[in-house]
């Protein structure tokens, strides 16, 4: 090994400038936090060539005096902290001091400033690190910085530029999130000088206005949730809106924009009953929680954060979401037949609701007349099977472990009935699967097989969350090890899965073995169902993702198919079940069980609207 050597400040800068200056869009997230930090209520951003031309951001706040102007362009020095025990009470975006050094040292930067004290502004010049001697000039009270030449003197950095227009998309993307997580502050963006969006600062609604189109403003949701401590606040889009991607998603912690696993967790198994996979909703939430419970020191440019107590966290993120969600959806499912027909209760069996009968495709009855060799049906005699209420015909193994409305059970039950002259009117059936009826005004199209599925998951899962079910032991309790982590993931779980029926016991050191399960897991895979539960371990009191599976995957082979046509008494019962359960807006797979389109919207698919 060669003679240590102390490295001068122009290359510690150089070597900094690369953690905390990754591209242009760094440089702006730094730059604007600065302006937030010194109480701005208006920042101004401009990017020429993509940033790497030119980058100037200005501002109302406070400004620098004559006197720090050079020193905060000094490594690590800062107006935020002072003392070590600052660390553990970071009310500021920036605090480590390094931003400004490091910007200056890979580019030329030009800043003027003027506090509320000075009579005059002041500018500096520092271009690749070296501090310019500071000047008087006219200035309003706040800062303009100017930044030049990005990464001139590090050419290898450079190179791995984006083009321009790439580096401004960048650009673009951090501003967003900037304007998200500070709803108080009034923004103006241009681009080439052009503007591309601006915020008045009147709150986090208004914010979300300026920079995202209708459709997205048109299908957000509030959350609103507020426990001990913490609080979190914001707009997440509803069950049936998605993106392709998490661009569309935005956590604001205590003020700073971060990224964590254990909120991006949260918020998609939010949404697990909802979004078919490779959906991802959008989201725009600001957590408030103490500064002590969390740990922003993580890295140089302080995107991701460390929790006390993830699991809390998780659940706390979790629960907000899911609540907002489901409230939505109740709202939705809200048809609200216009009864003025009275409503009257009859005592009905169970037999004469469900019909576990199926007209398999190519065995429809003969009495239904069939256009030449076309499926589409266009009458259907009383003979034709009148098809029965979404329903669920269990496997052998299951048949004494869920107890519900099952077909053939011989005992009655209450039911309110809907008189026949309610405000819908039936069309029809579609190619076996899709039903058409009018209902205030609009075409509803719903999926048979879709809003089948839903209604008997819904009840499945019911069964489930009221405890208490049938437990059925193995003949052989699987045994399997865990490491240290994972014993202390697995011992906090297990009084959560005993309440769901799953037996999980210690079996000597760091192993664990499952005594018993509901019987509608007997036949899972052992070794999926263990990952499982240790991958859900932070969910605390939700149940293993393995659950929801299964019982999907029964609902789904439970329910009545497409390609099964009915004949008009079994579409009247039918449509008149799924809207008694509430018409569900998705399957559990997170496919839409009904659209639906307004007169105006056919007239003008017919051009009757132009």
């Amino acid at each position: 090994m060669g003679k240590i050597n102390k490295l001068d400040s122009n290359v510690y800068n150089k070597i900094s400038a690369g953690e905390v200056v990754e591209r242009p869009a760094s440089v702006v997230k730094e730059l604007v936090e600065n302006s937030i930090d010194a109480g701005a209520t208006w920042i101004s951003v401009n990017v020429f060539g993509g940033g790497l031309n030119e980058i100037t951001i200005a501002d109302n706040g406070e400004g620098i005096s004559k006197e720090d102007l050079p020193v905060a362009f000094l490594p690590h020095a800062t107006s935020k902290i002072k003392t070590v025990e600052d660390l553990f009470d970071i009310n500021h975006l920036g605090f480590r001091g390094e931003a400004l050094a490091s910007i200056a040292s890979v580019s030329n930067v030009y800043i003027k400033t003027k506090t509320a004290l000075d009579e005059i502004g002041n500018s500096l010049e520092v271009n690749g690190g070296k501090v310019g001697i500071v000047q008087s000039c006219g200035a309003n009270q706040g800062t303009v910085i100017s930044v030049r030449n990005l990464f001139f003197n590090t050419p290898a950095r450079l190179k791995f530029m984006k083009k321009p227009k790439g580096e401004e998309n960048e650009v673009t993307a951090i501003m967003t999130k900037l304007v998200l997580a500070n709803p108080h502050v009034a923004f103006d963006y241009y681009c080439e000088g052009n503007k591309v969006f601006s915020s008045t600062g009147k709150g986090l609604y208004e914010a979300l206005c300026a920079v995202y189109p209708d459709e997205i403003i048109d299908n957000l949701i509030e959350v609103n949730k507020t426990k001990g401590d913490f609080s979190i606040y914001g707009f997440v889009s509803n069950s049936l809106y998605s993106k392709g991607n998490r661009s569309y998603q935005t956590f604001i912690l205590n003020g700073r924009v971060v990224n964590n696993q254990t909120i991006s967790t949260a918020i998609q198994n939010s949404y697990s009953d909802y979004m078919m996979k490779r959906s991802y909703p959008v989201v725009t939430l600001c957590m408030d929680m103490p500064t002590s419970s969390v740990d922003v020191n993580v890295h140089p440019a302080k995107s991701d954060v460390r929790f006390a107590d993830s699991s809390l966290v998780f659940g706390f993120i979790y629960s907000a979401i899911k609540d907002a969600i489901d409230k939505d959806n109740a709202q939705k499912l809200e048809f609200s037949f216009d009864n003025e027909n009275k409503t009257e209760t009859q005592n009905i069996t169970a037999d004469s609701v469900y019909q576990p009968s199926k007209v398999e495709e190519g065995a429809i009855s003969n009495d239904i007349q069939v256009e030449s060799s076309s499926k589409h049906v266009l009458r259907a005699s009383e003979s034709a099977v009148p098809y029965y209420i979404p329903t669920y015909n269990p496997t052998p193994n299951l048949a004494e472990e869920i107890k519900f409305d099952i077909p053939g059970v011989e005992e009655k039950i209450e039911q309110t009935v809907i008189e026949e002259d309610i405000s819908y009117s039936i069309v029809g059936q579609a190619f076996g699967t899709y039903l058409f009826l009018e209902y205030k005004g609009e075409l509803l199209i719903i999926d048979q097989h879709a809003a089948g599925e839903r209604i008997i998951y819904n009840k499945l899962m019911d069964e489930v969350k009221r405890g208490a079910p049938a437990i059925q032991p193995l003949l052989l309790p699987y045994v399997f090890s865990v490491n240290s982590k994972e014993c202390e993931i697995l011992e906090e779980q297990i009084p959560h899965l005993l309440e769901i029926g799953i037996e999980i016991t210690p079996f000597g050191l760091n192993a664990f073995k499952i005594d018993a399960l509901p019987g509608y897991l007997v036949d899972i895979d052992f070794d999926s169902f263990v990952k499982d539960i240790l991958s859900d371990s932070s969910l605390r009191g939700r149940e293993p993702s393995v659950i929801k599976e299964k019982l999907a995957y029964t609902a789904c082979h439970s329910a009545i198919r497409g390609n099964d046509y009915l004949n008009d008494d079994g579409i009247k019962t039918l449509i008149k079940s799924i809207f008694e359960a509430g018409l569900p807006l998705q399957c559990p797979h997170g496919r839409p069980a009904y659209v639906k389109f307004t007169k105006s919207e056919l007239e003008k698919m017919f051009k009757r609207i132009v």
